[in-house]
């Protein structure tokens, strides 16, 4: 009799196991699938990224233009289908003056060289605040913790 119990205990013992485990493996390949559509609708990666500086010099025969920066000089390098403007209007490469400051979008091409998306131009750049009014946004927690006193 005793060892028919303990043989009807092991095995609702392993059909307890064998059900929960088949329950995991379902419930993960569910996570799987969920990830998997997360990431088929998340945003594309983006090409580009932001560029700043001051105008140092505009080269229409191999066209470039250089930005003066802390750090130095950087060249980039201006396309048939780069968006140049001043004032909300369309300007040419000519166009450009030396001492504005240009802000816009940059990427690289094939060739790992900077090109010029978009651009605009203005006479200065624009005035930063004071270091000291600058505020800090509220960050917002997911998951906020108080202790407990004992």
């Amino acid at each position: 009799m005793k060892n028919l119990f303990s043989h009807l205990v092991a095995m609702a013992f392993l059909a307890t196991v064998s059900i929960v485990s088949t329950q995991a493996a379902d419930s993960g390949s569910a996570v799987a699938g969920a990830s998997k559509n997360a990431s088929d609708t998340a945003r594309p990666r983006r090409d580009w990224y932001p560029f700043r500086g001051e105008v140092a010099s505009v080269d229409e025969v191999q066209k470039t233009l250089s930005l003066r920066r802390q750090q130095g000089v950087r060249v980039v390098r201006l396309e048939g289908a780069s968006a140049l403007t001043r004032a909300g209007g369309n300007i040419a490469a000519g166009d450009i003056r030396i001492g504005e400051y240009a802000h816009g979008k940059l990427r690289k091409n094939e060739q790992g060289l900077e090109e010029v998306v978009a651009a605009a131009f203005e006479p200065e750049p624009p005035a930063r605040e004071p270091k000291a009014a600058r505020t800090r946004k509220a960050s917002a927690r997911k998951h906020t913790t108080t202790a407990v006193a004992p």
